[in-house]
């Protein structure tokens, strides 16, 4: 019938079939569904960030092997945050920085840094005007304090005498000319160099950075796709198109994603994996700011995307947040993640083992105050199983069904194609584990009724049925001691 769910139709079957058992079944599973009613539905999501997926189009278009750049840098502008690309030149790095100010069709900076860069190639020159009257004042226009998107190569070439107002426009989008203190209109600066930075001085700047990726050069297999790419644009000649996002599009967003729920659980699992970097090798220690930043970001994401709320999934964007010195640190967040979330019905062995020791408890007997332990261990059995059941289920809906659909924001757009097959078996499995611990709830809640039997013999009757427990007949007079074992 319409509106009837396939899992309401065993209980109600045997729930028709009489008996105790019967009866005991039809209740145990009638339970469970009412338990499970909410990952019964598919989740629900919002509508994606308008314009999210033209932008995203933008930005790769023509690019072979670089859409994880492109959403990353898309990502770090939506969120007001900055992003480092790490590579060899000649990798598309500055030309996604360019892209991305024709989104938003703002003004665009770009400068290779040197040891021997000085301010005012960043910053302006100072103006003759206003050290006439005694000011010592810069000429901004067009620079980077009054740029949207800024591009900056080699920039732990920096030297002392930009770092400080470097660290505050980006940081604090505000710069210091003068007796003024301007508000920098900077959307997102992407920052690239061919290593990472060797004094203690560059970590501040470093830090700024709360994206990071690797940028490798185009694969061989991808090379001919690569090839025939850049004779077609040359043959079909640049084409330009309108802005698919604005900054204030970007603040709605950061507003909104102020809605967004993120769970306890999954801020402990964060607070777990900053002690893991801390401990692991090599260590990496995750700055308060990052951490704050991160879940900000997280967030942020599953705004855009449509989520209301942040799922394990999401977190798997942690690997380009999470990493210091060396890149393959981001690999080793995404496997503890994958560990520590698949763990998350961790304890059902043990469970298994709790009921195979309370059913030998009941095949023996039990009266009096071994009763009662063995229905409150029963009790404590089930609820403990039924919260990771519940989040191994959770999981499970929460988790990708399949490959992205080209073209279309779904709720894991950020996700590279390799994360979400990731995402996706952690739902598989997390599905099958829930069903296993389904199987051993049935038999509990059905164990649960039966020792809730008053009348001893009977139920001693049914614990005989159900378990093999030896048969009291009711002429035999059987001793028990005060924990409820026969003597």
């Amino acid at each position: 019938e319409p509106g009837i769910r396939p899992q309401q139709v065993r209980p109600a079957a045997l729930a028709s079939l009489g008996g105790f058992f019967a009866q005991a079944e039809a209740q145990a599973e009638a339970w469970l569904v009412g338990l499970c009613s909410d990952f019964y539905e598919p989740a629900r999501c919002g509508a994606p960030l308008k314009g999210l997926q033209s932008s995203f189009a933008k930005l790769a278009d023509g690019l072979v092997e670089r859409s994880v750049e492109a959403k990353l840098l898309l990502l770090a502008a939506l969120a007001g945050e900055h992003l480092f690309l790490l590579g060899s030149p000649g990798t598309a790095k500055s030309l996604l920085a360019r892209r991305l100010s024709k989104v938003c069709e703002g003004s665009y900076f770009e400068r290779l840094l040197t040891r021997f860069t000085v301010p005012e190639e960043l910053f302006g020159p100072l103006s003759l005007h206003a050290l006439e009257e005694d000011e010592l004042r810069r000429k901004t226009k067009g620079y980077l304090p009054e740029c949207d998107v800024a591009f900056i190569d080699e920039i732990f070439k920096a030297n002392s005498s930009i770092l400080n107002s470097l660290l505050v426009i980006l940081n604090e989008r505000r710069f210091d000319n003068g007796e003024q203190s301007l508000k920098v209109p900077l959307w997102c600066a992407v920052a690239a160099s061919n290593e990472l930075p060797d004094s203690d001085e560059l970590d501040a700047l470093y830090d700024r950075f709360l994206l990071r990726r690797h940028v490798s050069r185009i694969s061989r297999r991808s090379v001919p796709d690569f090839l025939r790419l850049t004779l077609s644009r040359e043959e079909a000649g640049a084409a330009s198109a309108p802005a698919t996002l604005s900054i204030e599009d970007s603040w709605e967003l950061q507003r909104r994603a102020g809605t967004v729920d993120f769970p306890d659980e999954l801020l402990v699992v964060i607070a777990d994996l900053r002690e893991f970097l801390a401990e692991a090798e090599p260590r990496f220690e995750v700055s308060d700011r990052r951490l704050a930043r991160s879940v900000r970001l997280l967030r942020i994401a599953a705004a855009a995307a449509g989520g209301r709320t942040v799922v394990e999934a999401d977190l798997l964007l942690l690997r380009h947040m999470f990493w210091d010195r060396d890149p393959e640190q981001g690999q080793l967040v995404t496997e503890w993640l994958l560990r520590r979330l698949g763990e998350s019905g961790d304890g059902k062995k043990a469970w298994s083992f709790l009921l195979e020791g309370l059913q030998t408890r009941l095949r023996h007997g039990a009266r009096g105050p071994g009763l009662e332990a063995a229905r409150r261990d029963l009790r404590n059995l089930q609820q403990a199983a039924s919260r990771a059941m519940l989040r191994l289920a959770h999981i499970s809906r929460n988790a990708p069904n399949g490959p992205a659909e080209e073209g279309r924001v779904d709720r894991f757009f950020w996700l590279s194609g390799n994360e979400r097959r990731q995402a996706a078996e952690l739902g598989e499995k997390c599905a099958e584990e829930a069903e296993r611990l389904q199987d051993l709830l049935k038999e509990v809640s059905v164990l649960i009724q039966t020792v809730a039997v008053d009348d001893d013999l009977q139920r001693e009757e049914l614990l005989a049925q159900r378990l093999g427990v030896k048969r009291v007949s009711k002429e035999s007079k059987v001793r028990y001691d005060e924990w409820g074992d026969e003597i």
